[in-house]
């Protein structure tokens, strides 16, 4: 027998045990189902609000939140509050942003790809104050010295930045990525001449704010619209979101119901095409919870009357069809009572791929967009198996 023999055999014994953990780990908690769990915070929890800006550390398991709205209109301020939850502790921490870190809503937020620093950039103040309140700057927080710093920037670069939407970060590279968004709180916005930016952007560290060289056609400009980035498929996504189609705001053809994906190999953007009448239908503000090469998934979003939806959806990328899939609902551990999940929007949230499933956590975030409307404070995980 070779001398190596015995060594190897421990070697692939070991592996094989891990292996069985593992999979007995899987097949032992709720991550093999489509399920529902609320997760007990501690520590400093946020305070109550909504349109804020997320970013989720993957490598450390560390989700930053920052600013939105403390309330419905007409008592709807921004805040500044920048917090950190610990994924592992379940704990929150205020990371007290400074006063000169200006108050505001929808954000663009990102981290560098090893997770050093967090960025702000862009965002707004409240709608329905008669005057237009939106931001250009783009400021780093070093996360070992818990120090902010503004970025200079160019003219050029201060426009790129100015506008209301979600950035995604791509892990090989650190760039992160923007599309469209808007640039106005003017009452009707979606109607002012230049309110929805209609370019595709990316940062680095070195050379700050960039405007993409797309080849071909580009989505629909719009507002309320998320990101995902598909490593398998080196693609960002998009779905639905909040564009300009009618002299009314809240017009059934104000909302898009379109899926499009940008290769980032040849900055080309490409629709998915499918039937409309099978899929999530027009909505904005759904968002990703997982991709690879063959599917997407998707969650939530709200439509033109203004309902909000918690529904999940799988999207199959050979065969370009939707299937809405049934979740296990949640139960208290204690009553053994079911607990419907907040239908919000406007919520922080973040995604994060385990072994053997993808985790989408939310919290905070209002109950509707209505005058009056409540704010909640509650966290959720949702599990599905990959």
């Amino acid at each position: 027998m070779n001398s190596k023999s015995p060594f190897i055999l421990v070697v692939v014994c070991l592996f094989s045990l891990i292996c069985l953990i593992d999979c007995k780990k899987c097949s032992n908690d709720r991550c093999n189902q489509y399920s529902w769990e609320q997760v007990k915070q501690k520590g400093n929890i946020p305070p109550l609000a909504w349109d804020g800006s997320s970013a989720f550390d993957e490598r450390n398991d560390l989700f930053y939140v920052f600013g939105g709205l403390n309330g419905s209109y007409p008592n709807d301020e921004p805040i500044n509050a920048f917090y950190v939850f610990n994924v592992k502790s379940s704990s929150w921490t205020n990371l007290n942003a400074p006063s000169s870190l200006t108050p505001r809503a929808e954000t663009m937020m990102f981290l560098d790809k090893r997770g050093d620093y967090v960025y702000l950039s862009g965002g707004r103040g409240p709608f329905r104050r008669g005057y237009n309140i939106v931001y250009n700057a783009t400021q780093r927080y070093d996360v070992r010295k818990q120090v902010w710093t503004e970025i200079n920037q160019t003219p050029f670069q201060q426009n790129l930045a100015n506008r209301s939407v979600e950035a995604e970060t791509v892990s090989k590279s650190g760039k992160s990525y923007a599309f469209s968004g808007s640039t106005s709180t003017m009452p009707a916005f979606i109607r002012v001449p230049g309110a929805l930016k209609t370019d595709t952007i990316s940062f680095d560290a070195v050379n700050g704010w960039q405007q993409l060289n797309i080849v071909g056609e580009s989505p629909t400009p719009r507002a309320h619209h998320h990101l995902f980035y598909n490593e398998e498929l080196n693609s960002i996504f998009t779905y639905g979101g909040y564009t300009n189609c009618s002299t009314y705001t809240a017009n059934a053809c104000n909302y898009l119901g379109d899926l499009w994906s940008l290769d980032l190999s040849t900055n080309v953007w490409s629709q998915h095409i499918f039937d409309v009448a099978k899929g999530p239908g027009a909505r904005d503000n759904a968002k990703f919870i997982y991709g690879d090469q063959n599917q997407i998934f998707l969650i939530g979003g709200s439509n033109y009357q203004y309902t909000n939806f918690m529904d999940v959806w799988r999207y199959d990328l050979n065969t370009n069809e939707w299937q809405q899939l049934t979740i296990l609902p949640l139960v208290d551990q204690e009553t053994g009572i079911q607990t419907p999940i907040p239908n919000t929007i406007g919520s922080f949230y973040f995604r994060r791929t385990t072994k053997c499933s993808a985790e989408f956590y939310f919290s905070r975030g209002s109950l509707n967009e209505a005058p009056g409307s409540p704010l909640v404070n509650d966290m959720y995980k949702l599990t599905i198996p990959i």
